[in-house]
């Protein structure tokens, strides 16, 4: 009888190991409150390449990575956590970290790389139609949240390099900025905006902060043209915010309703 049971076991385990890796996003979509979407995915649990993976993010917007190389680190049935290392790949740069997913909800253990600024364009087409370009630096450590939420947890920054306009008649960038968030579950989320040393034609500093009790991420900032700024960059000043003759004042949230 003893031996019947771990056999049926250990072939369970076997099946379990060698099942493909839709059948295991399958079970994640039925498992995680969170709907996952691909559109190709190959490997078993032991290692998995995934195309086209969609998954929705606070606020109602799905986040979309062209390709993901996940390599599962533990699997935990008794405390219903999966760990898995990743990789986001975008033609020769890529981000790469570990992270944990409960039923409940989600820690990235930490994450490092770069990508380009198009990598985003799926998710966030607000940045073809301003003409936007340019790379993305993200380095972050013990981000957690539930599903649906913002994170309570972790610092996370994200450095954004060369960014230039294409109806910009310069080759000069816009600048190179740094965002930086940290998030403490006493006080929910702070940061700050920053523009890094280089040539910019539009210098932005301001601050980020979220009240613990609130699903509104806000951002109060100004902005500061250089002296030789192009005209076109100083008409879409009043779309930023409250445009002055070279600054304008920038106020905006992110509601998760």
């Amino acid at each position: 009888m003893y031996l019947g049971a771990t056999a049926l076991v250990v072939f369970l385990g076997a099946l379990l190991l060698r099942a493909p890796a839709a059948w295991i996003l399958a079970g994640a979509n039925r498992l995680l409150p969170v709907e996952v979407g691909w559109t190709g995915a190959e490997g078993t649990i032991s290692g998995m390449a995934i195309r086209g993976l969609t998954f929705r993010l606070p606020g109602g917007r799905r986040a979309y990575l062209s390709k993901v190389t996940l390599d599962p680190a533990f699997l935990s049935l008794f405390g219903g956590r999966l760990g898995l290392d990743f990789r986001i790949d975008d033609g020769a740069k890529a981000l790469s970290g570990s992270a944990g997913f409960g039923l409940h909800d989600w820690r990235l253990e930490e994450i490092d790389g770069e990508l380009p600024l198009t990598a985003l364009l799926p998710t966030f087409p607000e940045l073809e139609i301003a003409g936007l370009d340019g790379g993305l630096a993200v380095r972050g450590e013990a981000v957690s949240a539930e599903y649906g939420s913002l994170p309570d947890a972790g610092r996370l920054t994200v450095d954004f390099e060369d960014i230039r306009a294409v109806w910009l008649p310069t080759d000069r960038p816009l600048g190179n900025y740094q965002v930086e968030l940290q998030a403490l579950e006493q006080a929910g989320i702070t940061g700050e905006v920053r523009t890094l040393d280089g040539p910019a034609l539009l210098s932005v500093t301001g601050q980020f902060i979220q009240e613990p009790s609130a699903q509104t991420l806000r951002f109060r900032g100004v902005g500061q043209l250089s002296a030789d700024a192009p005209v076109p960059l100083r008409r879409i000043l009043p779309i930023l915010g409250r445009a002055g003759q070279d600054r304008v004042a920038m106020e905006w949230q992110l509601a998760l309703d």
